[in-house]
């Protein structure tokens, strides 16, 4: 439950911080970031199982505040 819970949290934050182009969100999962050394965000998650699915959503939820988007 806790999984899903911060999956859906990702998800949700990804298409507020591209609220104008919510395809964007869904290619940023799978695109390389600088910020995460050069690994995209699906591969910190599936090689991290958990712990890395909350570091994405802190991430996420950081920009989203970075951006005064909450």
């Amino acid at each position: 439950m806790e999984r899903a819970d911060n999956l859906l949290a990702v998800y949700r934050g990804l298409q507020q911080l591209y609220a104008q182009a919510d395809w964007l969100g869904d290619r940023w999962v799978s695109t390389p970031q600088s910020k995460l050394g050069g690994r995209t965000p699906l591969e910190i998650m599936l090689a991290q199982g958990l712990k890395g699915i909350k570091e994405i959503r802190r991430r996420v939820e950081s920009e989203i505040t970075a951006h005064g988007n909450n």
